[in-house]
């Protein structure tokens, strides 16, 4: 790889000045698009239907203000152009190859809700789902009331062993540890509480979508890759029905679950610390489709991805904190396809041009300098 750079940097040596410009603007009358423009957003049925459903501990599902503009600004009859690429739930879904993507972004719900908006989900399917996610949310309130005062029994019962304990300093932490266990033996109220937890558990519905809404399965590419061709190396979710379940009893937003149905994983401040946990884990695994994080996210990760956005609202960024989102992407293998798409070319410039203040080194100063 060093001698492909080494190389690069020879032939644009021997470049003669006058020529330069002629080189130029042959190059960019000759190059082409990656990925061809898509013809437009049109106006949907299915997000409308999603704002009168409320549910027990999910909340709505509800318009962001960008989804809003699109569905009441755009309709069928008037199509505006969209950025090649952009539409990775639907026509544009085939060209995220081989590997995971990551979408930064400072507004990580309001990217979550334009892509379930524009996944297309028929209101009738929608409808069913935000059904069982409400059956499956009353039954998560018990789950979290009962395992509450579990975790308060817990509590006050180490307490007390650990008082025993005390007082007794000859004995063992074996020994404390099976007089737990026997306390809980002796307690026929635990006993039934864990029993009714696991009825809970067992009646949490399994949800699911039709393979043909998520992402690069064969009938998803058959309904939008370009002449329905089917492309072997276009990158698939992975998620296991228990997965599914374990995040369907959780206490987070509707929308968090059914992105979850389409292999789409969300990384932001304030997220249920179970859901961020699997999420990690789904994440290391690589079966997940997507990721939305915000910018902080790439700080501290070694997961790696083979394609990524950098969001229109990162324009305001650092140099140094653009040049380690490109870090994240094309960490895998040799012979595999990675790109990198900006939402906004003053990034892309701005990459090339030497800043005024390095933030970053500004700050690493401050911390290890001494006043």
């Amino acid at each position: 790889m060093n001698s492909l750079k080494i190389y690069y940097l020879e032939v644009l040596k021997r470049i003669r000045r006058e020529t330069w410009t002629e080189i130029y603007e042959f190059m960019k009358e000759t190059q082409r698009p990656k990925y061809e423009k898509s013809v437009g957003i049109s106006k949907t049925s299915s997000l409308s239907e999603i704002r009168p459903t409320k549910t027990a501990a999910g909340g709505n599902l509800q318009r962001t203000t960008s989804v809003s503009q699109l569905t009441d600004s755009w309709n069928e009859s008037k199509e505006k152009p969209v950025s090649a690429g952009v539409r990775i739930t639907t026509e544009d879904a085939y060209t995220l190859t081989d590997g995971p993507t990551i979408f930064l972004t400072e507004d990580v719900a309001k990217i979550a809700h334009f892509y379930i908006q524009q996944t297309n989900i028929p209101s009738e399917i929608f409808q069913n789902i935000l059904r069982k996610i409400a059956k499956n949310n009353e039954i998560t309130e018990k789950l979290v009331e009962f395992e509450k005062y579990l975790e308060d029994h817990e509590s006050k019962k180490t307490n007390a062993v650990q008082e025993e304990g005390s007082n007794n300093s000859k004995q063992s932490n074996s020994k404390k540890e099976c007089k737990m266990v026997d306390l809980d033996k002796k307690s026929p109220e635990i006993q039934r509480l864990y029993k009714e937890i696991e009825a809970l558990k067992s009646q949490i519905k399994y949800i699911s979508l039709d393979a043909i809404y998520i992402p690069n399965t064969k009938p998803h590419q058959v309904k939008w890759a370009p002449k329905s061709e089917v492309c072997d190396s276009a990158f698939v979710p992975n998620i296991e029905e228990q997965v599914v379940r374990d995040i369907m009893g959780l206490e987070i937003e509707n929308y968090q679950k059914v992105l979850l149905l389409m292999g789409i994983g969300l990384f932001m401040e304030d997220l249920n610390p179970k859901y961020l946990e699997i999420m990690k884990s789904l994440a290391y695994n690589q079966h997940l489709f997507m990721i939305i994080a915000s910018s902080d996210y790439i700080y501290g990760t070694n997961y790696s991805f083979c394609h990524g956005f950098i969001g229109k609202d990162l324009t305001n960024t650092t140099q140094q904190k653009t040049l380690q989102s490109l870090g994240r992407i094309g960490r895998n293998n040799i012979q595999q396809t990675y790109t990198v798409r900006f939402r906004d070319d003053s990034m892309l410039n701005q990459l090339f041009m030497k800043q005024a203040e390095n933030l970053e080194a500004v700050n690493m100063c401050r911390l290890f300098s001494s006043d």
